[in-house]
C-alpha cells in the first residue's frame, strides 16, 4: 500500500509539484475502503479525488484431518474381516477435521469393505467451503489369531 500512496501526484496550473496527503488507514480489511487524496496549491485551490481499495481473502489453507492411531485386529478368519468388524468400524469413526475459516468439517473415509490379513490403508478426506480438501491416513493390521480374542 506504501507505493500506491506514493503514486498519488498533483501540480498546479503553473506545473508546480504539490504535496498530497491522504486519509488512508494502515490496515486494511476485507472489502471495500475510500481512500480520499488532497492537494492543495499556494492559492488556496484544493482538490479531493477519491479512490476505493478492495481487499479479498482467498484460503488457500487445506483442512486439518486427525485421524486415529493404527488399530490391530485379531481374527480366526485367514480371508480378514470385514468393515462391519466392531474394532473397524470403532477405527474407522475415530477422525475429525477442522479447517481455519469454515471450522469443524464433516468428512468423508475411503474405507474397503474387507480388510485382508497385513496392512491396509485407509483414506479420510475434508474439503472447505472454498474447494481446499485434506487428506489424512490410518492402518488397519488384520493378524491372524490361534487364541481367541
Amino acid at each position: 500500500m506504501v507505493a500506491y500512496f506514493a503514486s498519488a501526484t498533483a501540480t498546479d496550473a503553473d506545473g508546480n509539484v504539490l504535496q498530497v496527503n491522504h486519509d488512508g488507514p494502515s490496515f486494511f480489511s476485507v472489502g471495500t475502503t475510500t481512500v480520499t487524496f488532497t492537494a492543495q496549491d499556494n492559492k488556496g485551490n484544493e482538490v479531493t479525488p477519491t479512490s476505493s481499495v478492495w481487499v479479498d481473502f482467498v484460503d488457500v489453507e487445506k483442512p486439518v484431518i486427525t485421524v486415529p492411531e493404527d488399530q490391530t485386529v485379531r481374527t480366526f478368519n485367514y480371508g480378514g474381516v470385514t468393515v462391519e468388524h466392531p474394532d473397524v468400524q470403532a477405527f474407522i469413526g475415530q477422525f475429525s477435521a477442522k479447517d481455519n475459516i469454515d471450522g469443524q468439517l464433516t468428512g468423508t473415509v475411503d474405507a474397503p469393505t474387507l480388510y485382508p490379513v497385513g496392512t491396509t490403508s485407509v483414506r479420510y478426506y475434508a474439503t472447505d467451503e472454498a474447494g481446499n480438501t485434506g487428506i489424512g491416513e490410518a492402518n488397519v493390521l488384520v493378524q491372524v489369531s490361534l487364541i481367541a480374542p
